[in-house]
């Protein structure tokens, strides 16, 4: 009884939750009640270290692979939760960044500038029978502070930009970090 009536107490909770080693954890303790999800919401340690606001590489929680660069300083952290081990972003977090709290996160903290670069197909009619294709690839740029989604947004526009000329895509169109 007494261990849930510390658990109420506001800034206790915080602190165990700001202890938390994954990033998926703190996400998923909003779920746990009501007062767990406000907690979250409004300590500017846990939206620091979620991307959801600005803040310097010590307030993230590391669980990506910068975690493991023991010894190393870094000037900035990429997203763990956006960003793969490949340095590419997440096709589903892509596919649905406008609808999950991802689109709200800021790609690397503290805020940087970010980019992202896709591969295209232009086509070239060598002759009427003949088609041939060269592969190039486009690199799209965020100022810092921008989210996740607004990166996606400047992809998407780019897409349609690179289709409107008579490209094609190539099958992959990964964001990759540029």
């Amino acid at each position: 009884m007494a261990a849930n009536q510390l658990l109420l107490l506001p800034e206790l909770l915080e602190h165990i939750l700001l202890d938390l080693t994954s990033m998926r954890d703190l996400l998923f303790a909003q779920k746990v009640c009501r007062m767990w999800k406000a907690v979250i919401d409004t300590s500017q340690g846990i939206q620091k270290a979620l991307y959801f606001t600005a803040g310097d590489v010590a307030d993230v929680i590391q669980d990506g692979p910068e975690a493991y660069r023991e010894g190393t300083k870094l000037d900035c952290i990429f997203n763990p939760l956006l960003v793969d081990c490949g340095g590419y972003y997440h096709p589903k977090l892509v596919r649905k960044a406008a609808h999950i709290s991802a689109g709200r996160m800021l790609i690397t903290q503290p805020p940087r500038q970010a980019s992202a670069e896709f591969d295209i197909k232009e086509l070239f009619d060598t002759s009427a029978t003949r088609r041939s294709y060269y592969e190039s690839s486009r690199l799209v740029t965020i100022e810092a502070g921008k989210t996740f989604l607004a990166l996606v947004q400047e992809c998407e526009a780019a897409v349609k930009q690179v289709k409107s000329q008579g490209h094609k895509l190539c099958k992959d169109k990964r964001m990759q970090l540029a």
